[in-house]
């Protein structure tokens, strides 16, 4: 199956559509492509790229377990892949399922269950040993369900992602069983077991069999799109670097009878304090500054982050915070090979005596959270340029 690069305008993510794999992904991304946009999942870092990539739009997700009940969610679809993926590392780490519990019965066509039978009560008549109930253990059937569950639901996950573990190969099983009666099984145990990692694996066969509402089509693909990565982008940036209590300033109406109510907050995406006891405000953008100027933040943002560094200063004076040193603005944007951060250019308006600094830093090596601390104090600070 051939997997191909996708230009989406407002989405990432991929979707199946005539024997191709298509992936929309961005462009700072490091993936290796051909001239013809076809993408060779070995080549390189290809694979684990991708996956990191994908794992990081689809896990800021809705969580899909809470207590033993499955939380439905809105974003059902974008909970597939989580769900997809969970299952092939189940099945890599520990194979197909063992049986849950057993039932225990008179029956003796079954493997006798010593411990429980001498538990039952064991006499001594004319030197033989008698005991009073001979107990035998059973596979519940109930688990054999659950086992074609999960092989059903691996083969699935590998229609789906396979291509990104390298694995093709499904587990043969007789398709005979509709996923309504699956369903109604899989639901029937959730609310019996109390073993976490049963949880877990019941809610997410449930998500994958669900198809009347998880998206899933006739031949068991599905389209996984998100158009939301800028809100992704700026919670990496802020794992990475707020380290200082959030402060929202906000301006205040006040009417003709006197009464106040304050206006909405001013809030930056993170404030981060450096070794140098100096403050960075901080606002992530996912904008592709090879584009040119207009790939860059433009007034309306700049002028927000001159109002909220010269209200800083003001809250440091009125508070008498006298361990900071200065206090510094800027805009992070996503890049391409690059070692750290990287200044790529500066801000400047007439009736602010502030400099606001552009930078860089690598998108994949940010996904892949090869940032484990990183400062700003390790770089210079950018000269105007």
């Amino acid at each position: 199956m051939e997997i191909k690069k996708w230009k989406s305008e407002n989405s990432f993510g991929y979707k199946h559509e005539n024997s191709q794999i298509l992936i929309s992904f961005p462009e700072e991304l490091d993936i290796e492509c051909d001239s013809n946009d076809l993408i060779n999942i070995n080549k390189k870092n290809n694979r684990k790229n991708l996956r990191n990539f994908f794992n990081v739009l689809y896990k800021k997700k809705t969580n899909l377990i809470k207590s033993n009940k499955l939380i439905h969610s809105s974003d059902h679809i974008n909970n597939l892949f989580v769900s997809f993926e969970w299952i092939i590392n189940a099945f890599l780490n520990n194979g197909i399922p063992k049986t849950f519990n057993y039932i225990f019965s008179n029956n003796l066509k079954n493997k006798i269950n010593w411990k429980k039978t001498f538990d039952s009560g064991v006499y001594f008549i004319n030197k033989k040993i008698v005991f009073n109930k001979i107990i035998c253990k059973q596979k519940n059937k109930l688990d054999d369900m659950i086992t074609y569950s999960f092989i059903k639901c691996f083969n699935i996950a590998i229609e789906n992602i396979g291509w990104l573990y390298n694995i093709s190969k499904k587990i043969y099983i007789q398709d005979n069983v509709s996923n309504d009666i699956l369903l109604c099984y899989l639901k029937k145990e959730l609310v019996k077991t109390y073993k976490i990692e049963n949880i877990h694996m019941i809610n997410h066969m449930i998500n994958i069999l669900d198809s009347k509402n998880n998206g899933l089509n006739e031949n068991n693909s599905v389209t996984l799109l998100h158009n939301e990565f800028w809100n992704i982008y700026e919670n990496l940036i802020c794992k990475i670097f707020s380290n200082y209590k959030e402060i929202n300033p906000h301006a205040k109406w006040k009417n003709i009878e006197g009464i106040e109510k304050d206006a909405s907050n001013l809030r930056p995406d993170c404030i981060h304090k450096d070794k140098q006891n100096n403050i960075w405000i901080i606002d992530a953008k996912y904008y592709h500054s090879g584009d040119g100027y207009k790939g860059m933040p433009q007034t309306s943002d700049i002028q927000k982050q001159f109002i909220y560094g010269e209200w800083m200063k003001e809250y440091i004076n009125k508070n008498n915070i006298d361990n900071i040193n200065n206090i510094y603005l800027c805009f992070i944007l996503p890049g391409k090979n690059i070692n750290s951060i990287k200044h790529i250019s500066t801000a400047t308006m007439e009736i602010f005596n502030n400099n606001i600094y552009a930078y860089q830093i690598d998108l994949q090596k940010l996904i892949n959270n090869e940032y484990n601390e990183i400062s700003f104090e390790y770089l210079p600070i950018p000269v105007q340029f």
